[in-house]
């Protein structure tokens, strides 16, 4: 093979984790469509919390950005990860039966990590780690 052809070969791969990630936060969002509205609302409505609506985006450009440098290894799925989302499903879940926004506001964005995780290894959540963690400023911790 070569070297124009592993770079582009190197290039699809990495622009597939990109858009299997920005599928996941769709289908994340549209799995928990209640509590993500609930987050939208709040962003929309209280002027503490309307930087919310920019997170998705410069997470997602973000982790476009760490494209240009991130080396692929044989991803190695980990089941660490399938155990973060049951139980970030579940904390959801307990959550939204007692009407504690906070935990199911907290597990939803927690579920993109634990996915990335369980589907592409630590190497890869590594990598990503910066726009992942700034994930986690969409979930207000107070209201006022």
């Amino acid at each position: 093979m070569t070297t124009m052809n592993r770079t582009f070969a190197s290039k699809f791969i990495k622009q597939g984790v990109v858009f299997e990630l920005i599928l996941l936060t769709i289908m994340i969002v549209v799995a928990y469509a209640n509590t993500s509205f609930a987050i939208y609302e709040l962003w929309t409505t209280s002027e503490t919390y309307s930087h919310g609506i920019l997170i998705i985006p410069m997470s997602i450009y973000l982790i476009w950005q760490r494209c240009k440098y991130l080396q692929l290894p044989a991803t190695k799925p980990n089941l660490i990860g399938l155990v973060a989302i049951l139980f970030f499903g579940f904390m959801w879940l307990c959550g939204n039966l007692v009407k504690i926004n906070l935990i199911s506001h907290f597990s939803i964005v927690a579920l993109v990590p634990s996915y990335v995780l369980f589907r592409f290894g630590f190497t890869i959540l590594n990598q990503f780690k910066g726009p992942l963690l700034f994930l986690f400023l969409l979930s207000p911790l107070v209201t006022f």
